[in-house]
């Protein structure tokens, strides 16, 4: 902001009377510092509570050990027990964006479990069997995703 447009705000006589008294300044600026945290404070609140009544919308389980959690959550953390939900309770359904959103889950998870077994094959592989490490730990491990290196 230049000092042009500041003046415009403030308006001549607040900009010449704050100008030459700074104690003043200073009370305005900390006034409307606490001003803005206010409002912020505030629209947290209300964005908060807006993300609350989304969550609360959103469809739960009824029943087992996620029981009272919302569906999409327990889709994304634990997809096996969904699956094993449509499989084993009677009535137990998914609509078609949860439907969606299962499979991708699904191979989101499949895809992180088989990274861990390649990385345990592979430490597995460039361990001694006396448990000393190869003097090139970094390298075999590199070579056990690049074939080649």
């Amino acid at each position: 902001m230049t000092l042009e447009e500041a003046i415009n705000i403030l308006g001549k006589d607040q900009y010449e009377r704050l100008k030459n008294n700074e104690a003043e300044l200073l009370s305005l600026e900390d006034k409307i510092s606490n001003m803005l945290s206010a409002i912020y404070t505030v629209k947290t609140d209300i964005e908060l509570e807006k993300l609350n009544k989304e969550y609360e919308a959103l469809p739960k389980m009824q029943f087992g050990k996620y029981k009272s959690y919302a569906i999409k959550d327990v889709i994304n953390t634990d997809p096996k027990y969904i699956q094993w939900a449509i499989d084993n309770v009677k009535n137990f359904q998914l609509n078609d964006e949860y439907k969606e959103l299962l499979k991708q889950s699904i191979k989101k998870h499949r895809d992180e479990y088989n990274k861990y077994h390649i990385l345990a094959r592979c430490y597995d592989n460039v361990v001694h069997d006396d448990d000393e490490y190869y003097d090139d730990f970094e390298a075999d491990m590199r070579g056990c995703f690049d074939p080649n290196y």
